[in-house]
């Protein structure tokens, strides 16, 4: 599974307001946080640090956590160690680090998690918010693409799809914002200037079901939809020769492609 994620600045004033109301609300919030590292820390440490390079390199200095075990009738039974996905300084890919309990780690990262689903904020702002002080930012509109493959171990076959989430965080969005949206809903299956699939579109994929195998064979290939055009005429949907339903056709699988791969 492979995931991105687009984002609209929240630079409007609604946008910074409402960003400033939720700081505020976790102000009290993001204290206790820092001061429980503090205290769990193996090291004098204060949060939070002036420069979040310094916070950065500390974090991966620290211990990723013991993994207990316990024990139930005999059978022993690990705790798995959650990661921590510590945003880089310099903007570049996050690094992962093993974050098991009791670990300064493990905290961070279980409370910039709740920390975001209360208010919106992402968890590397946040991360980065507590560490170091810096600004947080609440992007009124997030998009999530999601890429999912699964293998069928009957026949070894890969099926994969693409679905798209959109999560509007303020009510901070213009009409420009919401084309831009719309564009990138479209650009996520390449599908930008593409036209939708249609009623027509479902009467010549059932056609050409119920005709059997499409032909490859340059030889069947003319006969194969010239028939196909045949029963088209007969539902109301007329081509000049064979290759209108065969070019039809063909754009379509390829819509289909971009949502579904086998």
């Amino acid at each position: 599974m492979s995931r991105s994620t687009r984002s609209l600045l929240g630079g409007t004033p609604g946008a910074l307001l409402i960003t400033e109301e939720l700081r505020r609300a976790l102000y009290e919030w993001v204290g206790e946080v820092q001061s429980k590292m503090e205290d769990c820390a193996p090291d004098d440490v204060v949060l939070p640090f002036d420069d979040y390079r310094e916070a950065f390199e500390w974090l991966k200095s620290q211990p990723g956590g013991m993994e207990p075990t316990e024990s139930y009738d005999g059978e022993v039974r690990r705790w798995r160690s959650s990661v921590l996905y510590l945003p880089h300084p310099d903007g570049k890919d996050t690094v992962a680090l093993r974050a098991g309990k009791g670990s300064v780690r493990y905290d961070l990262l279980t409370e910039a998690r709740s920390m975001s689903a209360a208010t919106g904020f992402s968890e590397p702002n946040l991360i980065r918010h507590i560490m170091a002080g810096e600004q947080l930012i609440l992007h009124p509109v997030v998009i999530e693409t999601v890429t999912r493959r699964k293998y069928v171990r009957s026949s070894g076959v890969a099926i994969g799809r693409t679905e798209v989430v959109v999560r509007y965080r303020t009510p901070e969005v213009s009409f420009d914002d919401s084309r831009a949206i719309h564009r990138w809903i479209r650009d996520a299956w390449d599908a930008r200037g593409a036209k939708p699939m249609t009623e027509n579109d479902l009467v010549l994929r059932d056609v050409v079901d119920e005709l059997g195998r499409v032909p490859e064979e340059r030889g069947e290939k003319t006969g194969f939809w010239e028939k196909v055009r045949e029963q088209l005429a007969r539902q109301g949907i007329d081509y000049k020769d064979w290759h209108g339903p065969y070019n039809a056709y063909r754009r379509l699988q390829e819509k289909l492609r971009r949502i579904v791969e086998i």
